[in-house]
């Protein structure tokens, strides 16, 4: 379906709706846009957590291994 088509089905199913249906779409149309926003917030949140993990790496890959030897000095004796 083009575009026009798509718009021109949608302009005619949105001029068929009595007030109180529209007003249903336009809040449906709000939380979708709200969801929208949402996500976007936590792909960014998750993408700084990864940045910050991976420029971290190397020191906490020295502290669990600094971990690691205390306790394998903790069991051998």
């Amino acid at each position: 379906m083009s575009a026009m088509a798509l718009r021109k089905e949608a302009t005619t199913l949105v001029e068929s709706l009595d007030e109180s249906q529209l007003m249903y779409v336009i809040q449906f149309m709000k939380f979708i846009n709200q969801q929208n926003a949402m996500k976007k917030q936590k792909e960014n949140r998750d993408k700084r957590d990864y940045e910050l993990i991976n420029a971290s790496c190397g020191k906490l890959n020295e502290e669990a291994e600094e971990n690691l030897d205390f306790q394998a000095d903790i069991w051998s004796d």
